[in-house]
């Protein structure tokens, strides 16, 4: 049981880590920045943003919603996305995988989730769905997990 709860407790924080990195790849996508090899900065004075700062939720909490150096404030989109992001990981873990956190189908209904996330920070701040989000999107929806995450049967079509 305790193992159990743990393992909930780091699935969430693991999806809060990916809600993070959504709102980045959206923010990156846009403004064509490289996705892996850069440093996340402030998006009003462009301070890079030290890896302390960097905690999912927590660092906007102790910042005060504010930015380190510039002191502008930061939109709460960003810790919201993180908490759902965290909540739907955990959902996911707890509706799909029966306790076995080793499924392959559970990587796939983690991308679809975090590519989902991606598109929704994009449409909503950018009014823009990045082309690159759908291709994935529709490579996942073809996928045979795609049929369970969906709760229809497509056949499990491939590209």
């Amino acid at each position: 049981m305790y193992e159990y709860v743990f393992l909930i407790c780091i699935t969430f924080m693991f999806g809060t880590v990916l809600g993070s990195f959504a709102n980045s790849i959206a923010y990156r996508i846009k403004y064509n920045k490289p996705i892996a090899l850069d440093r996340s900065e402030c998006p009003k004075c462009h301070n890079k943003i030290a890896f302390y700062d960097l905690i999912p939720i927590v660092s906007f909490f102790i910042l005060r919603g504010k930015c380190r150096h510039c002191k502008q404030k930061i939109s709460w989109h960003y810790p919201l996305i993180e908490f759902l992001s965290g909540i739907y990981l955990t959902i996911i873990c707890i509706l799909y995988t029966n306790g076995d956190f080793d499924s392959w189908e559970l990587l796939i209904y983690i991308a679809f989730g975090i590519t989902l996330f991606i598109i929704i920070v994009s449409d909503i701040l950018y009014l823009e769905i990045p082309n690159s989000m759908q291709i994935i999107i529709c490579l996942l929806y073809t996928s045979d997990a795609a049929d369970d995450l969906l709760c229809v049967d497509l056949g499990g079509r491939r590209i």
